[in-house]
């Protein structure tokens, strides 16, 4: 199987093999928490009792084949899917409706049994894309932040976000070169921070997403974004 092994993607900015390109605007080292989280961790919460309840039966297996929701509020358009891996664990990607040419990829990560990571602490994502056909893949890495943390009990959920926006376009265009594949993640140590091994934090490190399906909601979703932005200049 062939390899594209990218060990620093910021000197790729402009590579297209990149999926998660941080050649983006940058949000900054102050690390700011998003101010919208409260939806989907809300969500999230209550999805994550309930399939405990349920010992991660019938319900769990139904959302474990990736299907890629879309939905939206007042002013942003999300899309999520659950991982392979662990069910529990959410691919977030958000278009706010009056900048509808940029998106945010977040990933909200379960745990339990684990002590509270601090806010804005750091780890590299590994990541490694792997198309259905062929055998060609690619391998980076890059930085993702804690973004916003909540404990209830035994059990912590964290939003890791990346520093930089990505542009819509290029990742239907990316989607499309793609075709059926999987992306996999695997959370590691940052080298600034070498008292965090993520598993003092993170009960799994790893998760795999099934990308199929994905293009054609995030172009929904961008033409939807684009008709309700025009709306708002409109109004």
């Amino acid at each position: 199987m062939n390899r594209n092994n990218y060990i620093s993607p910021r000197s790729y900015g402009n590579e297209a093999t990149l999926f998660i390109n941080p050649a983006k605007k940058n949000l900054g080292k102050s690390k700011k928490k998003i101010s919208r989280p409260s939806l989907i961790l809300s969500f999230l919460i209550v999805f994550s009792f309930f399939s405990l309840i349920l010992g991660y039966s019938a319900f769990a297996d139904e959302t474990s084949d990736t299907a890629w929701e879309l939905w939206d509020d007042d002013e942003y358009i999300y899309i999520d899917g659950f991982g392979s891996i662990e069910t529990l664990d959410l691919f977030a990607i958000t278009l706010a409706k009056h900048k509808c040419e940029d998106l945010r990829v977040d990933f909200y990560i379960s745990s339990f049994d684990r002590i509270q990571a601090k806010q804005g602490q750091e780890f590299i994502l590994e990541i490694t894309e792997t198309p259905d056909e062929g055998d060609f893949y690619n391998e980076y890495k890059n930085e993702v932040f804690v973004n916003y943390s909540e404990k209830r009990g035994n059990h912590t959920i964290y939003i890791l976000s990346f520093e930089d926006m990505f542009m819509t376009q290029d990742w239907i265009d990316r989607l499309h070169d793609l075709g059926p594949s999987h992306f996999y993640i695997d959370i590691t140590q940052h080298a600034d921070w070498p008292d965090s091994n993520p598993s003092i934090y993170f009960e799994h490190t790893a998760n795999i997403w099934d990308l199929s399906g994905l293009k054609p909601v995030l172009l929904d979703a961008f033409r939807k974004c684009r008709f309700l932005s025009a709306d708002i200049i409109d109004a």
